[in-house]
């Protein structure tokens, strides 16, 4: 049976030692310290998705400017990466300090059954930051965002439209093929990924071309 997790479940707080009160206050700074970490670390990945000419210069730019106006590339690579920094970032953390962010994730879930401070709810913890780095990224700002985001950016723009085989070949030629490895590597969705028919040929031209690079060096 799934009861509504009670707002005030005091057996949370057994571990910490401290009222109610003290450690919903400490839970919300670890979240909060929590996701400006990975906030930090998408700042720290350079491959983007949005094109050469654009102002975004990383991933948590790109992220930004997505949920700022809407997403303009396939939203599976982000997804994936702003989970796969959320685990490495929580998983590096105390059992203590990952107590405050179970805390603070279950006082929103909706429905849990019989909880217990003895575990942490993975799922609900995983869901919960991921709307929380989301929210940041919905009201967090820097030019290059702002620049992206200025209407005028698109009609300065207008003579490189949207090419979605260029996005789909992440817009790197041969002449970058560790680049482009690299990126399929920081992504890996290349096995979700669906290629228009359209795509198939500049896709099998390009990895014949890094085939023949290869063969030559």
């Amino acid at each position: 049976m799934n009861l509504k997790l009670p707002m005030a479940d005091y057996s949370l707080i057994q571990p910490f030692n401290l009222s109610y009160g003290e450690v919903a206050a400490l839970a919300n700074q670890h979240v909060d310290a929590l996701v400006n970490q990975v906030k930090a670390d998408l700042e720290g990945i350079k491959y983007t998705l949005s094109g050469d000419d654009s102002p975004l210069e990383n991933c948590w730019d790109e992220i930004c400017a997505q949920e700022q106006s809407q997403r303009f590339l396939i939203w599976e690579p982000y997804e994936m990466t702003i989970k796969g920094v959320i685990e490495g970032c929580f998983d590096a953390l105390s059992h203590q300090d990952q107590l405050y962010i179970n805390f603070a994730a279950l006082q929103v879930a909706t429905y849990i059954d019989d909880p217990s401070y003895e575990c942490l709810y993975v799922a609900e913890i995983k869901q919960f930051l991921s709307r929380k780095v989301l929210q940041l990224a919905l009201n967090d700002t820097n030019p290059r965002v702002d620049a992206y985001l200025d209407p005028s950016y698109e009609d300065d723009n207008e003579d490189n439209p949207y090419n979605p085989d260029e996005y789909v070949l992440l817009r790197i030629d041969s002449n970058k093929r560790a680049d482009f490895l690299a990126a399929l590597d920081l992504f890996s969705f290349v096995q979700h990924l669906e290629i228009d028919e359209q795509a198939l040929p500049l896709l099998a031209d390009l990895l014949d071309n890094l085939d023949n690079q290869t063969t030559n060096e």
